[in-house]
């Protein structure tokens, strides 16, 4: 494991991001040092998971303290045949696990070959027989939509988990049409919508407007813990959610237990799915 880790990413190079506007995350200014090397290894993270990780949120992973291992990931995409965000790739500690359904018909605002949601979750250490996993909640839009305004998206879980304090993270970066690093357009520690059983952001599609960028991408992230203070076990899931405005009027989320609801008038199209983890 170490070897390939080695061979993957002796070349793979990033800055720091930076809360200034537009701030370049430019890919070759620094070495992906033997400490990370080391990081990656200690959180079991597979090669094929960290071939499709970015610089930038590759260095939140291995800066963030409170990870033990990586658990695993789960990308969507959605399916005209089954009128659903279907998920064509799940990546574990064991391998890739690989479905059937790469080609499908595009549907909607939000069609397959232009958008994709991806849940990650990651196991992390226990705190006062606290159970933690960090959520990562990333979108990704290869291509503009029509509408470019700002999409709600968001994360909640069942009556088992409460999140943790100044945990929450979110930024939303893009890539230009000759640029070969990406840039990030805006990123906060704030939330834009909360409640007991989850918590959301607000994925800024302004960036198209104002840079004429190909490709954007983001993510929201927290911590979540067990209220049970016995080191518990077991399985549940976190239900991810992402509403595309469609036109004038309000738009944001609710959250229940285990649903991320989609509040406001304005018309949207959602895509959102579920994730279960053990525990």
């Amino acid at each position: 494991m170490k070897k390939n880790i080695f061979i993957l990413f002796i070349s793979l190079l990033f800055i720091l991001p930076s809360n200034v506007l537009g701030q370049e995350i430019n890919e070759e200014t620094i070495n992906l040092d033997a400490n990370s090397l080391e990081r990656i290894e200690k959180l079991k993270i597979p090669t094929e998971y960290l071939e499709e990780l970015d610089p930038i949120i590759l260095e939140n992973l291995l800066e963030n303290p409170d990870h033990d291992e990586f658990e695993s990931t789960t990308t969507y995409i959605w399916s005209e045949e089954k009128s659903e965000l279907i998920p064509i790739a799940s990546i574990t500690q064991d391998g890739v696990e690989s479905y059937n359904e790469r080609s499908i018909s595009p549907m909607g605002t939000i069609p397959s070959k232009d958008f994709a949601l991806t849940i990650d979750i990651y196991t992390d250490a226990s705190k006062g027989g606290r159970k933690p996993k960090t959520v990562y909640t990333r979108y990704e839009w290869y291509k503009a939509p029509f509408y470019l305004y700002k999409d709600p998206f968001g994360v909640s879980w069942s009556d088992k988990w409460r999140p943790v304090d100044k945990t929450a993270y979110k930024v939303d970066y893009y890539k230009s049409p000759s640029a070969s690093s990406w840039s990030i357009f805006e990123q906060s520690s704030a939330f834009a919508y909360s409640g007991q059983y989850g918590i959301g952001w607000d994925a800024n599609l302004y960036t198209w407007a104002l840079t004429g960028h190909t490709k954007l991408k983001g993510y929201g992230k927290v911590q979540i813990e067990t209220k049970a203070t016995t080191n518990p076990k077991g399985s549940d899931q976190v239900h991810v959610n992402y509403a595309h405005k469609k036109g004038t009027g309000s738009l944001g989320l609710s959250f229940g237990k285990i649903s991320v609801n989609i509040t406001g008038n304005a018309s949207n199209d959602t895509r959102g799915n579920y994730k279960t983890f053990s525990y």
